[in-house]
């Protein structure tokens, strides 16, 4: 019984530490979304403005 909950718990601590990087990856990859949409409004900004 307590192989299996060990297994099940290592299973589950597997998953869990994958779920928590692919949330790391699509928050960098957001962040990285936004700060290039920021740079190219602020450049279009400058050109209007210019």
């Amino acid at each position: 019984m307590t192989t299996v909950q060990a297994f099940f718990f290592h299973l589950n601590a597997k998953e869990i530490n994958q779920l928590k990087i692919n949330r790391l990856k699509n928050n960098l990859f957001s962040g990285t979304l936004v700060a290039i949409t920021m740079a190219w409004r602020i450049t279009e900004m400058g050109k209007t403005n210019g």
